[in-house]
């Protein structure tokens, strides 16, 4: 269901009520990293995006609250910095691809 959902909003609608593997806080940041290498390394276009970022900071920001993933910029949670977790990741999969050129 979530895979053919018509948008990405419903889709994440029907993950929000998935059930959670139990150890999914274990494997949630290791499974991101394999899926953004996979999607940077079957897409040229991209790949060249992020490659022209250079060695600029990336900051998943965000107004939804999410501090684990990316940083929150609204009123409620501007004062909390983010782990920026993806924003972390995007930057590994580009310096491996900086790395193997």
């Amino acid at each position: 269901m979530i895979r053919r959902a018509k948008t990405p909003a419903i889709a994440k609608k029907l993950g929000q009520k998935a059930l959670l593997r139990e150890d999914w806080e274990e494997i949630k940041v290791p499974l991101m990293t394999e899926l953004v290498f996979l999607k940077f390394e079957q897409n040229q276009d991209l790949k060249n995006k992020l490659l022209s970022m250079n060695l600029a900071k990336l900051v998943e920001g965000n107004y939804w609250h999410d501090n684990f993933w990316g940083n929150c910029f609204c009123s409620r949670c501007k004062d909390i910095e983010g782990q920026n977790v993806l924003g972390i990741i995007l930057m590994g999969v580009r310096e491996y691809f900086v790395r193997i050129k």
